[in-house]
């Protein structure tokens, strides 16, 4: 798995940064619906650091097509890393509500939960993420 120049893992590996003129470039993918080329366009842009760009493509994607635990998740992830706390949190809570086995949203929303002083929470979330984990290497 390769860092870009940031030393930020990129979100998707469909994406490689060409550093010679700073443009996302997409591989082949194998689906084309408009709400898949927009979550596609949002991992590019959030693997640029185009943060605000990549929050504005889920969003475009979740209105475009039926609630999708992909497109929540990664607009969570955006949500966090822009400090929006409050959004990312009922972004993850949508994440788990479609996809009840999201370990990495469990995860997510249990540190968020811990940041925000609310251990009960955190650890009923720490508890679950690792349930899921386990249930998965089974």
């Amino acid at each position: 798995m390769w860092m870009m120049s940031s030393g930020v893992l990129p979100l998707s590996a469909r994406f490689i940064l060409d550093d010679r003129d700073a443009t996302v470039v997409a591989l082949p993918t194998t689906s084309s619906t408009p709400s898949t080329d927009l979550l596609t366009r949002a991992r590019a842009l959030a693997d640029a650091g185009r943060l605000p760009e990549a929050a504005q493509a889920c969003e475009e994607a979740l209105r475009t097509q039926s609630a999708s635990a992909e497109g929540y998740y990664l607009l969570a992830l955006v949500q966090d890393a822009l400090g929006e706390t409050e959004q990312a949190a009922k972004s993850y809570r949508k994440v788990l509500f479609l996809e009840p086995g999201h370990a990495e949203a469990a995860a997510h929303l249990s540190l968020l939960a811990g940041r925000q002083g609310d251990v009960a929470e955190a650890k009923r979330l720490q508890v679950r993420s690792r349930r899921i984990e386990r249930r998965r290497q089974s």
